[in-house]
């Protein structure tokens, strides 16, 4: 760089070209020698990129006598963000002051010339604070361009490991984006934010999953707990989680299946929706091209319909509207409050435990499938079934099964027993179970001894309910 002592003409550089005291950079009377004895030298170096070649350079010192580890450091300070050395202990590797950056002393040639073990290096990317190369520092050192990226970042399939907080501007992408440890265990508070798109085959939330627009799904939903939403939750696909609500309308196309399911307005799907509890919709109507289904709940359709391609089922279904089904309803109860016709109309069988309406009206028959035995005991009255002896339809009345008709048959018998003539219904001379027998008309009296002692009279009784 400059002349070795005061006695010494300035040096010439390489190839025909000046030093850089000999180019007026360094001023005429300056000696090239530190404390140690060494000299300085101005390595350039060719870096072939993508984007263009570039030059990089150092000054670094050699020669005289290597300078202590303790005091490298303390030296390569007062330099500032550009300065760095090389420690006794790595003689191949430069490192910059508090490790913001290092370099590969054998990057710098085989020269006598190049940085060595107890000298002091001063990279050239940064002068009065400007950027010369685009070096990335790893700490801060005060200038916020070195630890910015001018340019995408490829990883070339590698990991990005122990990240805080990753904030985007534009899209996260990728096959599964995680904001913690693993999809089955976030830790609680875990947060991933972009105020542009989060897209992904899989977005996983153990917790919440808040968004002050829309969700929208091309596939699944799937949450562990609740789905909450102030407008429309609408799904390409199937919606899995703990609680769904939807202050507007709620909308999937496949269906879903979750604990709890209400919305303010209308539910729809183009599939099944099932909920272990309770299906709500507060102000409309319940609509599915498969089964409406709550295993443990009730199913409510405060101002609408409630209609299913294939199965209702329920432990209570209300409706303002109608009930329908296309294959089998089946619910403990089911009560409507209005003037409105109902209609359950499946080709199949609708099989309700209680029916409480307005009124019940068949455009075919009525059919009882129930089986009883006239005597038995039965509750509540008026209850119809089929006599399991006769195929008669009984009814019930005061705990008892009862043939509908009044007319128990008749019989005759003699004062003595014996039975003259047998009753139709029971083949003897005695009444179904449910009538008692009272006599209408005697062929001898009872009182005239010659009867009465041969047993030869004869009384003719007719069975009658009681």
């Amino acid at each position: 760089m400059g002349r070795p002592d005061v006695s010494a003409e300035i040096p010439s550089g390489p190839s025909g070209l000046p030093s850089v005291q000999g180019a007026g950079f360094l001023p005429p009377n300056f000696v090239d020698r530190n404390g140690y004895n060494q000299q300085h030298a101005l390595l350039v170096k060719r870096v072939s990129s993508p984007a263009g070649d570039r030059l990089e350079a150092v000054v670094t010192t050699y020669g005289g006598t290597n300078i202590p580890d303790r005091q490298l450091a303390r030296i390569a300070s007062f330099v500032g963000a550009s300065g760095g050395y090389v420690p006794s202990g790595s003689g191949s590797e430069i490192v910059g002051i508090q490790g913001g950056w290092r370099s590969s002393a054998s990057d710098w040639g085989n020269a006598p010339e190049r940085p060595s073990a107890g000298g002091i290096v001063a990279t050239m990317a940064y002068e009065d604070g400007t950027t010369l190369n685009d070096y990335l520092y790893r700490n801060n050192i005060g200038i916020p361009e070195a630890n910015r990226m001018n340019t995408a970042l490829d990883m070339g399939g590698n990991d990005i490991d122990y990240a805080r907080n990753v904030t985007a501007t534009g899209r996260v992408t990728g096959g599964t984006v995680i904001a913690g440890t693993a999809p089955t265990s976030i830790p609680p508070g875990t947060t991933m934010y972009s105020s542009g798109d989060v897209r992904g085959i899989n977005v996983w939330a153990s917790q919440n999953l808040n968004a002050d627009g829309n969700v929208a799904a091309g596939q699944a939903v799937s949450a562990g707990t609740d789905v909450t939403a102030n407008g429309i939750v609408s799904a390409q696909g199937t919606v899995y989680g703990g609680n769904l609500h939807s202050n507007d309308h709620l909308f999937v196309q496949n269906g879903a299946d979750v604990r709890d399911l209400s919305a303010r307005n209308d539910i729809a799907a183009g599939r099944n929706i099932h909920a272990d509890q309770n299906i709500t919709a507060q102000n409309g109507a319940v609509s599915a091209h498969g089964d409406v289904q709550s295993t443990n709940g009730n199913v409510y359709a405060h101002r609408g319909s409630v209609a299913a391609r294939d199965n209702v089922t329920g432990s209570y279904v209300y409706s303002t509207g109608n009930v329908e089904a296309n294959v089998n309803m089946h619910a403990d109860r089911y009560y409507g409050k209005s003037n409105w016709a109902y209609s359950m109309q499946p080709p199949g069988t609708s099989r309700l435990n209680t029916v409480d309406a307005d009124a019940v009206q068949a455009r075919g028959s009525l059919v009882t499938l129930a089986r009883q035995n006239v005597g038995g005991w039965c509750s509540p009255s008026g209850g119809l079934a089929i006599d399991n002896a006769s195929g008669d339809l009984i009814f019930c009345k005061n705990n008892w099964w009862r043939r509908v008709h009044q007319n128990g048959g008749v019989f005759m018998q003699q004062f003595d027993g014996n039975c003259r003539h047998a009753n139709g219904y029971t083949g003897g001379c005695s009444c179904p179970a449910g009538q008692v027998a009272t006599a209408i008309m005697d062929f001898a009296s009872e009182d005239e001894a010659h009867y009465f002692n041969t047993g030869g009279g004869v009384m003719m009784y007719q069975c009658v309910s009681q």
